[in-house]
């Protein structure tokens, strides 16, 4: 998975090519911009076209622009109550001014291309509603039209609220008829359903990710590893994430971090974490180490010897074995050993080192056995 971050955790700065040379000095190849007036004001055309300058000559691609959800300068708290952007919202005037602040947001993309925009589908604690499905729909038409003549997909966040967890995602979809895709938030589904049965129910559609951690009660935004308090099991949520590595990328979205001191840096940390539990590879009873466990045939871990792992691979083998006289037979472990130890007998005319570490020819009986076959 290639590595991508959010500048959600630098929400609170004015967005310039100072904090964009920064993510890329730390390796990161992908970056996600948070659409906050104070951060990026999309509708201000002096910092869209000094940004798109600077993505023109860089190497730092923009993955993804994350969808307004307020329309002022300040987290909705300045603008009264129209200031928060709801795509789902039923009275159809207030809706059709959001949507008309998502196109703004949008038109960043005839300066700096970029491939999603990440969508939220109702506000925080939405409770669902039928005819809320119908104002979304229209809104998401309009929205994905806007967004498809400038290159851009419009890709659909599990959010916690009861309008659009994953399974109420996938009622969406089915109702609506439209062919979206989705970007997993596992600190979302952790408040949800939990990471492994969202990820299991959106699997298919999932384009992209936003990882935080979280006591699975308040939408934190964490750092993994980092931060006290968050309650996500990784290595679990890694391993479902791990399965389709091409799929998607690795996409940091962390609180604004002002107790952080570095936090370009501290999230470099954090995907080396999450790179190692995402490699992980199950242990395979057919190439055991003998001194590391390794899963036996009741689904337990043990540490075990050549002589175990071969009736092992012996046990679990189901294809057909050919033995000594030419036959084909399934075989019983004691036998597949016999069958094992005789095809792998040392030329009966070479030196064989044997356990005290001399060389000697092998005896009559054990070259007759060599003759034989």
């Amino acid at each position: 998975m290639q590595r991508a971050i959010s500048t959600h955790m630098l929400a609170n700065h004015h967005l310039t090519a100072v904090w964009l040379d920064r993510i890329w000095d730390a390796g990161i190849p992908l970056v996600e911009i948070f659409c906050a007036r104070q951060h990026l004001d999309y509708r201000d055309k002096a910092q869209v076209t000094e940004l798109g300058y600077w993505f023109r000559d860089a190497e730092l691609k923009l993955h993804s622009l994350h969808s307004p959800m307020y329309s002022d300068d300040a987290w909705g708290r300045t603008g009264g109550p129209d200031a928060v952007i709801n795509i789902a919202e039923p009275v159809k005037s207030k809706r059709l001014k959001m949507v008309e602040e998502i196109k703004r947001a949008l038109e960043v993309a005839e300066t700096i291309p970029f491939r999603y925009l990440i969508q939220h589908l109702g506000v925080a604690g939405e409770e669902f509603e039928e005819r809320k499905v119908e104002a979304a729909f229209s809104s998401l038409e309009e929205i994905s039209l806007f967004a498809g003549q400038r290159g851009v997909e419009v890709l659909l966040e599990n959010t916690p609220n009861a309008f659009s967890s994953a399974k109420r995602l996938l009622y969406f979809f089915e109702a609506t008829h439209l062919k979206l895709n989705v970007c997993f938030d596992l600190g979302h589904a952790h408040m949800n359903e939990g990471v492994e049965a969202a990820y299991r129910l959106l699997a298919p559609r999932i384009r992209s990710t936003h990882i935080h951690d979280n006591d699975a009660k308040l939408d934190l935004h964490l750092f993994p590893f980092v931060d006290p308090g968050g309650s996500i099991d990784w290595e679990r949520a890694m391993g479902a994430l791990g399965s389709a590595p091409e799929q998607y990328p690795l996409l940091l979205e962390l609180r604004s971090a002002p107790d952080v001191v570095r936090p370009v840096e501290s999230a470099c940390r954090v995907f080396e974490h999450l790179e190692r539990l995402a490699s992980k590879e199950p242990a395979r009873t057919t190439e055991p180490d003998p001194v590391s466990p390794s899963g036996v045939s009741d689904g337990s871990e043990g540490r075990v010897g050549p002589l175990r792992a071969l009736e092992e691979l012996a046990r679990t083998t189901a294809s057909p074995l050919r033995v000594s006289d030419g036959s084909e037979s399934r075989i019983g472990p004691v036998r597949a050993l016999e069958e094992l130890a005789r095809t792998t007998e040392p030329d009966p005319a070479s030196p064989s080192r044997v356990s005290d570490g001399s060389e000697g020819r092998v005896g009559p009986v054990r070259a007759s056995k060599q003759n034989d076959s």
